[in-house]
């Protein structure tokens, strides 16, 4: 009798371990992120105002389909002002799916942020189902190369400095 408990005790240990294992590994669910990097174009440029393409692909990586889910650009100087954008869309698991926003702006440099949330506000936000990726859209005519102005001046200061002190060495 004593042996009998035992190997009941075990069975019924495996079996717990077994749930707890399979409830542990599995990821149910859907699961929306950002496939490669955002990308934009200048489409149109009248002087005054800059027409922009903005291509955004979202990926399901989870092993269910997503509820619907509303995906919205908004521009960062003016986050409480409506999106520019609001479109909804679900992804099958393993789906994928491409955005493009005609944005226009009047600034040359302009921080935008993409977002993607469920449409249905009883649903937890969590890292699977939202997001949030901003993208800085800078004009071609921008130049963004870092300058140091002055700084070279110091190296020819030096430089000068250099060639007095070894001509004076030289000489005695």
């Amino acid at each position: 009798m004593n042996g009998e408990k035992k190997i009941l005790y075990i069975i019924f240990s495996m079996i717990l371990i077994s749930f707890l294992t399979i409830n542990v590994c599995a990821n149910p669910g859907a699961d929306i992120d950002i496939k490669g990097t955002p990308s934009y174009n200048l489409h149109k440029d009248d002087g005054t105002r800059y027409y922009y393409f903005i291509n955004i692909t979202l990926e399901n990586n989870g092993d269910e389909d997503t509820t619907e889910t509303r995906i919205k650009l908004y521009e960062d100087d003016n986050p409480t002002l409506n999106p520019l954008t609001d479109e909804t869309f679900t992804l099958k698991s393993g789906g994928e799916k491409s955005f493009t926003f005609d944005w226009p702006t009047t600034n040359k440099v302009q921080t935008v942020s993409i977002r993607w949330m469920p449409t249905d506000l009883n649903i937890d936000h969590d890292d699977t189902n939202y997001g949030n990726y901003s993208i800085q859209v800078v004009h071609p005519s921008v130049n963004t190369e870092q300058q140091t102005p002055g700084f070279e001046i110091v190296f020819l200061i030096l430089s000068i400095l250099s060639l007095v002190f070894f001509h004076r060495r030289k000489k005695t």
